[in-house]
């Protein structure tokens, strides 16, 4: 539980119940329960975009594709040093 209310931030509860009752020859019979409430983080969620279909898409189709390209590599130069 500590580690649950450590990572979201939320408070958590540990409750312990004891209950206590007379059994024969003068014993007591002794039941606890121990019930533990972590705290739960927020459930997953995705961002979709509805087509006038009615479907969800991951991507805005009204947003326009850019065409983007690959970078390429070039080595490392040295650099030049101009005296003054």
């Amino acid at each position: 539980m500590v580690s649950a209310v450590d990572a979201h931030g939320k408070a958590g509860k540990l409750t312990l119940k004891i209950d206590i009752k007379p059994s024969t020859a003068g014993a007591m019979a002794v039941k606890a329960e121990c019930s533990i409430m972590k705290p739960k983080g927020k459930p997953a969620e995705s961002l979709l975009w509805a087509t006038p279909e009615g479907n969800l898409m991951d991507e805005d189709p009204r947003q326009a594709k850019l065409e983007l390209k690959p970078v390429k590599h070039e080595p490392a130069r040295d650099l030049k040093s101009v005296n003054a």
